[in-house]
């Protein structure tokens, strides 16, 4: 989570959530301007700047159903990171499949209805006919001569119909990968199950690299930027995502060691014996694992505070009541009292 974290700009904290804009959608964001102000036609600049407003609404929108549907199943939610095509921090969720299959398809089914309430007002203003030609994954629409709330509302249907196709990819962040993480996990273990879908992303992100060549690109005089930029973007998103995915489990097994529980018993892999460690490590695996114990450590000293700062919270809690805590202090209770049931259950 600090990997993503450290490449990130603070937006504030939104019900106790903090809430961050990664630098890869700052990118994007540059990159898509730039294009635009390359075409000649200083009139695109207008559109391309709404349309990035509806995309990072339309993440948030996708990353706060993600949250909300962690915390009803009893997960946690300590921070949201944006990227272009959605967050790039998977919510806390108990380790069940099921549970986190629920909240894998939360964001998608926001992007869903984002869809259908743009088509309906379509619909309604008689512009039916642009609605096939939104389908399309290069968009194919009139945003220069429209008018601004209707280019809003096409743009908020081909954005939001793009992140739901993105989210069907089986490689994370995209909601996708954490779909095929949680089908394979009752039958290969977790650790294997987050291997497999990590080698998937990366096989992916290659594949993506290739279909950007030789996609075709939009006519000159429709005016839009080229389609490699986004196709691109994705790909480099799946392959530092699948490496940060892997050096999480790295950490998980880690801690095992130093904790002393078996990490593959929790998560249902207990008919593989562990794999051997390396008896001499080389000095870049030992630098490796002190910047794992560091992080570790610092988890550690954050948690501890969370807990003291719980302690005043439940005593202010007995003296004034539930209406006196603010939505962060109803946050730092959620998240220490998910770590007592995950120690519990260890």
């Amino acid at each position: 989570m600090r990997d993503w974290s450290f490449w990130s700009v603070n937006l504030g904290r939104f019900a106790g959530v903090q809430v961050r804009l990664h630098a890869f959608f700052l990118l994007f964001a540059l990159g898509i301007l730039y294009l635009a102000s390359g075409t000649g036609n200083a009139e695109l600049l207008g559109p391309c700047a709404l349309a990035l407003a509806v995309l990072l609404v339309s993440v948030l929108l996708h990353e706060l159903a993600h949250g909300i549907a962690a915390q009803r199943v009893g997960g946690s939610v300590n921070e949201m990171v944006l990227g272009p095509l959605g967050g790039l921090v998977p919510m806390t969720a108990p380790a069940q499949p099921q549970l986190q299959l629920i909240v894998a398809v939360a964001g998608p089914l926001v992007n869903m209805g984002l869809v259908f309430l743009s088509m309906m007002c379509l619909l309604l203003a008689g512009r039916d006919d642009d609605v096939p030609n939104l389908l399309s994954v290069s968009f194919a629409g009139d945003l220069i001569n429209d008018a601004w709330w209707l280019s809003a509302v096409k743009l908020l249907f081909w954005i939001n119909w793009v992140l739901l196709l993105a989210n069907l990819l089986p490689a994370p962040p995209f909601d996708g990968g954490i779909v095929l993480r949680a089908m394979l996990w009752p039958f290969v273990g977790y650790r294997r199950s987050v291997l497999i879908v990590a080698l998937v992303a990366k096989v992916t992100a290659v594949a993506l690299c290739v279909a950007a060549w030789f996609i075709p690109q939009p006519p000159p005089e429709l005016n839009v930027p080229p389609l490699w930029l986004p196709i691109v973007m994705i790909a480099i998103v799946l392959f530092f995502s699948a490496k940060a995915e892997v050096e999480r489990l790295h950490e998980r097994e880690l801690s095992e060691e130093w904790l002393g529980f078996d990490f593959s018993q929790q998560f249902g892999d207990d008919d593989e014996p562990p794999e051997p460690r390396r008896r001499d490590p080389g000095m870049l695996q030992r630098w490796l694992e002190r910047r794992r114990a560091a992080r570790m450590r610092r988890r550690q000293l954050e948690e501890e505070e969370e807990e003291w700062r719980a302690d005043d919270i439940l005593a202010r809690l007995h003296q004034s009541g539930i209406r006196s805590l603010s939505s962060e202090d109803r946050a730092i209770l959620q998240r220490v009292s998910q770590r007592y049931r995950n120690r519990l259950n260890h």
